[in-house]
């Protein structure tokens, strides 16, 4: 009997193409039932797709933060410059304006000397000490200062923008130190003053080098 039920175990092992015991046999075939399901049970469990949410505007990306800093920065810079050259032309104008009041007191005064008949000699030396000042006051100090002789009255023909030193009444700077009082001309003297108050008037001379 033992030996009837070993082989009909075995028979029916073979028949479900492995060896498994009837009982095993059967769990299986209903477990392979339980699992099978059709193409509308499958299309059932299948779930809609959940796409991500787009990036949201805030807080910016750190490039963004980064761009807006150097924006910042560049516009600072900008009106610091604006803000510094500005104030360098009213430092400028201001500057201008001191030296030149300064030196229009002084050709009145020697005007004033001219017109009380003080020695004509002494006025020009003193238009000579004054246009220097102006020179100083309108050009750089190394040039300003070292240049002598026919070179400094080229250098006063620009500032007045005419010839009137080196071919005209401006000689007087450079040839009165060897000239006696009586023979200059006090006309000539008047028309110098005239010549030194349009120079220290000028504003846009330009310059060159000499």
């Amino acid at each position: 009997m033992p030996s009837l039920l070993l082989t009909t175990r075995t028979i029916y092992g073979f028949a479900a193409g492995t060896l498994l015991l009837p009982n095993d046999a059967i769990s299986q075939s209903q477990t392979s039932s339980d699992v099978a399901q059709t193409p509308d049970e499958l299309l059932a469990e299948l779930r809609d797709l959940h796409l991500p949410e787009p990036p949201s505007l805030w807080p910016p990306a750190p490039g963004w933060w980064l761009a807006g800093l150097i924006l910042m920065l560049g516009g600072g810079f900008l009106i610091y410059r604006y803000l510094n050259r500005k104030s360098a032309r009213v430092i400028d104008h201001t500057h201008d304006s001191k030296w030149q009041d300064s030196a229009l007191q002084e050709h009145e005064r020697l005007t004033g000397l001219l017109q009380s008949d003080a020695p004509v000699n002494q006025v020009v030396s003193g238009a000579s000490v004054l246009m220097r000042r102006v020179a100083l006051a309108r050009l750089p100090r190394e040039k300003a200062a070292t240049v002598q002789n026919e070179q400094w009255l080229t250098l006063l023909d620009d500032l007045s923008q005419s010839e009137q030193y080196s071919n005209g009444v401006g000689r007087l700077l450079l040839d009165h130190p060897y000239r006696q009082s009586s023979e200059i001309a006090k006309s000539d003297v008047a028309d110098l003053l005239a010549l030194m108050e349009q120079t220290i008037s000028q504003h846009d001379a330009v310059v060159k080098d000499v």
